[in-house]
């Protein structure tokens, strides 16, 4: 199998940095810290693999195997010239993880929710609203160009959001020959981020028992359950922003590891290249970093580690941000769209809600606070929502007593949010136990003074507090999403201050009843479940009974028959070029997925995309059939007739396609 070629160079890395470190004496925080080295290297390579293929169009099976198996050989070399395979294997004889009875149940516990969570991510083809819109319509573009380059496409966001996720499913699904693998960028996300909370933890004083605790609740966030078998890339940003965070702890640990500058830079880069959103978790770390490494190293030496750092990340995002600045003006992609995503004319004016006391300025400012915290309430609300129907009303009817906070939208929000859905599911218990955590911090400030906890926590909550001020999506159900990187972020943090205030003991039955908690949204994912429950709490049957085509279209269940007709008679007309004229609300990977299956061969593309997108309108392709959503009653589109229609869908074929649009 030729996936197993990225796998091998990653722990040939691996190996690399743990077998040539001599710095760190403590077996444990070595081989985590090597792990993330290994980590932003190998990911940093898949970029340098995929950009360089996509110059000249090679991003195909063959070229992009021999490219990781010439890594793979010569990572072994060095290894092999190194001695590392010998140092390595006496390491692992001496080291001995002497587990309790209680933590062995705890590792196999993680090991039996994580291996279930594989079994769902290979069984069903990614189903998620946004992955069909354009997490896989984008991979699936570049996979059939064999290129990174912009394409003609009606949904933009295929072109101008940051793409590391897409990139590692673009791997796999070119090296596996199909889309079988790719729910495992994000499985194996999370298993990244148990290893990261589990070292950050560690880095921040807390014991074993509070380490397994930290993995424990990265875990059994149930936003986190639901995404790990989903190609959505939220999980993924969540992984590099913890990655980030153990960085500038390690960093600042020991300032002569002349590494870790580098392992900021590119989890840096690594956070903005996966989603943009990372953005606004980023600030206060990389003010500790800089702040951190000043007092430790000198300000020379400190700002030379941050300007390492910064350039890497640069260096990391410099093919995408140059790829929007030619398709539209700007590094960041249309900035008319980026503008109706936040929350700038939605600020209260200076006398709204004011008293007819005080300056206008005390009444603007007293404003913007009341507004300000009315926003983080109603995104922290959105994760009330739980299993049980009873606790749901019950919790509706309290928000529903502070109607000047919470409001009509809020309740709105949360009945039409799905529990186990991975849009939707909120993180309650999360959410109640950070609360105490908080409020344990405020409490026992002096018990928790010293050392750089109090900073971690603070840092960590920087990106929940920003968050819902700057995005409008970030107080609609949908936004709850954006949440996640800060329930992974916090829960070593949250585990460390647990570790100053419990016993092990407690530690290890919280752990215990995170692992239980897992078990609803593992088996009873709403569109990828083990259990089918249909019509609720799932829409289809279980993943290891449905039809691959039943999971795909669970989002919209009446389109599968409609696209397997259409794509049937485009067969039977022995047609292998289709265009596709479609909304850029239409799910774009259901047509791509429809038609691979069923036609071999064939190719697809926008036949008229966005009028920006114009000028990437490949003229020499000539379809000899078009597949519309948008066609309305017109009997011809583009010279060829209509022969078919389904609900919206309509087939257009024959001879004569003309590029000029018809209507």
């Amino acid at each position: 199998m030729l996936t197993v070629l990225p796998c091998l160079a990653f722990i040939l890395l691996w190996l690399l940095f743990a077998g040539g470190e001599t710095r760190v004496p403590e077996m444990a925080t070595r081989w985590r810290r090597a792990f993330l080295l290994a980590l932003v290297t190998w990911a940093t390579i898949l970029i340098l693999v995929l950009e360089g293929l996509s110059l000249v169009d090679g991003i195909r099976q063959a070229p992009l195997a021999a490219a990781w198996a010439v890594i793979v050989a010569c990572l072994a070399a060095w290894c092999q010239r190194r001695g590392l395979f010998r140092i390595a294997v006496a390491r692992v004889r001496a080291y001995r993880l002497d587990l309790t009875p209680v933590e062995g149940v705890l590792a196999a516990g993680i090991a039996a929710v994580w291996a279930t969570l594989f079994v769902v991510a290979v069984v069903s083809p990614p189903n998620n609203v946004d992955s069909l819109l354009y997490h896989m319509a984008r991979v699936a573009h570049w996979a059939q160009n064999g290129s990174l380059s912009h394409y003609a496409a009606v949904y933009q966001h295929q072109l101008s959001m940051p793409p590391w996720a897409e990139l590692a499913a673009l791997n796999l699904y070119v090296l596996w020959g199909g889309d079988r693998l790719v729910n495992l960028v994000q499985w194996s996300a999370l298993a990244a981020s148990l290893i990261l909370a589990s070292g950050v933890a560690a880095l921040l004083g807390a014991s074993r028992p509070f380490q397994f605790l930290a993995a424990a609740l990265v875990l059994s966030l149930p936003m986190a359950l639901l995404q790990s078998t989903s190609t959505q890339n939220d999980l993924v940003a969540a992984l590099w922003l913890l990655g980030l965070g153990y960085a500038v702890l390690s960093s600042l640990r020991q300032a002569s590891d002349h590494w870790m500058p580098i392992a900021v830079g590119l989890a840096l880069g690594l956070a903005l290249l996966t989603k943009a959103t990372t953005l606004l978790f980023t600030p206060l770390f990389l003010v500790w970093y800089l702040v951190g490494r000043w007092r430790s190293s000198g300000g020379r030496q400190a700002m030379l580690a941050v300007l390492v750092s910064m350039l890497l990340a640069l260096a990391v995002n410099l093919p995408y941000l140059t790829r929007n600045a030619v398709t539209y003006g700007t590094p960041v992609g249309d900035v008319k769209f980026i503008l109706t995503a936040v929350t700038l004319e939605s600020l209260p004016s200076a006398t709204e809600g004011a008293s007819t006391e005080g300056t206008a300025a005390l009444r603007s400012i007293r404003a913007g606070m009341t507004w300000g915290v009315a926003r983080v309430a109603r995104a922290a609300a959105l994760n009330l929502i739980t299993p049980s129907f009873a606790v749901n009303q019950l919790l509706q009817r309290l928000l529903e007593s502070f109607p000047a906070i919470f409001g009509e939208s809020t309740i709105a929000s949360l009945q039409g949010a799905a529990w186990n859905h991975e849009d939707t599911a909120g993180n309650p218990l999360h959410l109640l136990l950070y609360l105490l955590i908080a409020l344990a911090v405020i409490l026992f400030r002096k018990r928790l003074a010293g050392g750089p906890l109090a900073i971690y926590l603070a840092c960590s909550f920087f990106g929940f507090l920003v968050l819902p001020l700057v995005l409008k999506r970030g107080s609609v159900y949908f936004g709850i999403r954006y949440q996640l990187p800060f329930f992974v972020l916090w829960a070593p943090g949250a585990a460390a201050v647990l570790a100053r205030l419990l016993r092990p003991r407690m530690a290890n039955l919280l752990s215990v009843g995170c692992l239980l908690l897992c078990l609803p949204w593992v088996l009873l994912n709403n569109t990828r479940p083990l259990i089918g429950m249909t019509p609720w709490p799932t829409r289809v049957d279980s993943v290891l009974k449905a039809e691959a085509s039943d999971l795909l279209f669970a989002s919209a269940p009446a389109l599968a028959d409609r696209y397997a007709a259409l794509a049937q008679a485009i067969d039977n007309a022995g047609c292998r070029q289709v265009g596709l004229k479609i909304d850029s609300g239409d799910l774009e990977y259901l047509f791509w997925w429809t038609l691979q299956r069923r036609i071999e061969g064939v190719e697809i593309q926008i036949v008229d995309p966005l009028p920006s997108l114009t000028r990437y309108v490949d003229r020499e392709f000539a379809p000899c059939a078009i597949l519309c959503t948008v066609c309305g009653n017109l009997e011809q589109v583009h010279g060829l007739p209509l022969i078919q229609q389904s609900g919206r869908a309509r087939l257009f074929a024959g001879e004569g396609y003309r590029p000029e649009a018809d209507e």
